[in-house]
């Protein structure tokens, strides 16, 4: 808060009252009224000294609020980072596990595939095994019905 204008005119009409007092306090009755002209002082002293006070108190609260607020602001945005961090986070598990099961099913129709081919490789060695024994078949054995090898019209 800053001092408000009327909180500085108050001060001021203190001040000129305060030193009205003492010029009176320091007439031609100075003896009868000195210790009340030193305690005078004394208050006068004490609330110069409270009024100071207060400035920096008033100074200091404002000084607070605001690394209050500023912390308050940090907080909110660190919450907030956090937050995207999570989804984030989330997206990029959720990524993951897909990529696992892409992997996974890559994987099921690569073997597949490979017990598929040794499939065919065993049907072509078989193939290739009964062609050589045809080989040796005379022309009869090899058109006798029954024969793999016979011709069919």
């Amino acid at each position: 808060m800053a001092a408000s204008p009327e909180s500085a005119s108050a001060m001021e009409v203190l001040q000129k009252d305060y030193q009205d007092t003492i010029m009176e306090l320091t007439g031609k009755k100075k003896e009868i009224v000195d210790p009340f002209r030193l305690e005078y002082e004394k208050l006068y002293k004490a609330l110069m000294r409270s009024h100071e006070a207060e400035k920096r108190l008033t100074k200091k609260i404002r000084d607070l609020n605001a690394e209050i607020s500023t912390s308050a602001q940090n907080v909110q945005n660190a919450l907030s980072t956090a937050a995207e961090d999570q989804k984030q986070m989330e997206s990029l598990r959720q990524e993951i596990q897909n990529r696992e099961e892409q992997i996974e099913e890559t994987n099921r129709k690569e073997e597949q595939a490979k017990e598929t081919i040794s499939k065919r490789k065993n049907e072509i060695d078989d193939m290739i095994t009964r062609i050589e024994q045809g080989v040796g078949m005379s022309e009869e054995q090899e058109f006798q019905p029954g024969s793999d090898f016979t011709l069919r019209g």
